[in-house]
C-alpha cells in the first residue's frame, strides 16, 4: 500500500475503492460458509471421519465458487453502475470489473486458508496468506509502476499476489496436508447441517462487512477519490499499531 500510495491520494483512492468492492462482495458470497469450516475442519479431522471432511470442503468449495462466479457476473456488468452513479468515477469501471473477474480466486482461496488452518496448519496459513501474497503483491507492484503501468500496475501486482497466494496455499493442502483432490477416496455431504450452521453466519459476516468498509464506501459517496485517499493513507498508518497483532494471531 505504501508503494502504490506514491501513484497520488487520487489513484490511491480510487484502488481503495475497488478493494472495498471486492472485500464486500466476496462478504457476501461467502463468508459465513467459509466460517463455518473453521468450526467442521477439526471436528471430523479430530474424529478421523475421512468422508464427512471430505464432503464439507467440496461443499463449500462448489457453494463458495458457483456464488463467487455469480456475484462477479453481478458485480462485472453493474460496474459501470457503481462506478458512476454510486462513487461518480468512471475511471473505476475498469477496476470493478477486474474485481469481479478475480473474484472466484479470493473466494476459493479462503476456503482453502480456512481448511489449513482447521487442521492445525496455523504454519501453511501464514505462509501462503501473509508472506506469499504479501511478497508478490509487492515486488509485482512495484515493478509494474517503475515500468510506467501505474494504477493498473499497482492493480495487477495486487491481483498476482491473491493468486500465488491461492497456488500456494492449494499446493500445502494437497501435498503436505490432505490430498483433497484424490477420487478413491469417500466423500459424504452433510448439506442440511452445514447450511443450518452457516446461514446465522452469513449474517453475520454480512453486518461485519458493512461496518468494516462503511467509512470508505460513505468517503467515496459523498466526497471524491482524492479525500478517500488521504483516509485510506491514515488508516495505513493506523494499522501498523496493530500488525504484530495480526502477525500472532494466527
Amino acid at each position: 500500500d505504501m508503494a502504490i500510495a506514491r501513484l497520488g491520494a487520487e489513484s490511491f483512492g480510487i484502488l481503495s475503492l475497488a478493494f472495498m468492492v471486492l472485500r464486500v462482495t466476496s462478504w457476501l458470497t461467502s463468508d459465513g460458509l467459509g466460517n463455518s469450516l473453521v468450526r467442521y475442519v477439526p471436528f471430523y479431522h479430530g474424529k478421523g471421519d475421512v468422508a464427512r471432511l471430505r464432503g464439507v470442503i467440496w461443499l463449500d468449495l462448489i457453494l463458495d465458487g458457483s456464488l463467487a462466479v455469480a456475484g462477479g457476473i453481478l458485480l462485472f456488468f453493474g460496474a459501470p453502475w457503481l462506478a458512476e452513479r454510486i462513487f461518480h468515477q468512471p475511471k473505476l469501471i475498469a477496476l470493478i470489473r477486474l474485481a469481479a473477474i478475480v473474484l472466484p480466486v479470493w473466494n476459493i482461496r479462503a476456503v482453502v486458508l480456512r481448511v489449513l488452518m482447521g487442521m492445525g496448519r496455523n504454519d501453511y496459513y501464514v505462509y501462503a496468506n501473509y508472506l506469499c501474497e504479501n511478497i508478490v503483491a509487492f515486488f509485482a507492484a512495484v515493478a509494474l509502476i517503475a515500468a510506467g503501468w501505474g494504477i493498473w500496475g499497482a492493480a495487477t501486482g495486487y491481483v498476482l499476489g491473491i493468486t500465488a497466494s491461492m497456488a500456494m496455499a492449494g499446493w500445502l493442502l494437497e501435498r503436505k496436508t490432505f490430498p483433497l483432490l484424490q477420487r478413491r477416496q469417500p466423500i459424504r455431504f452433510e448439506t442440511k447441517e452445514f447450511m443450518r450452521y452457516a446461514a446465522p453466519l452469513w449474517l453475520v459476516g454480512y453486518v461485519d462487512a458493512v461496518h468494516y468498509w462503511a467509512d470508505v464506501a460513505l468517503l467515496g459517496f459523498l466526497r471524491d477519490a482524492r479525500t478517500v485517499g488521504f483516509y485510506s493513507v491514515t488508516l495505513l498508518f493506523a494499522s501498523v499499531v496493530t500488525s504484530m497483532h495480526d502477525a500472532l494471531l494466527p
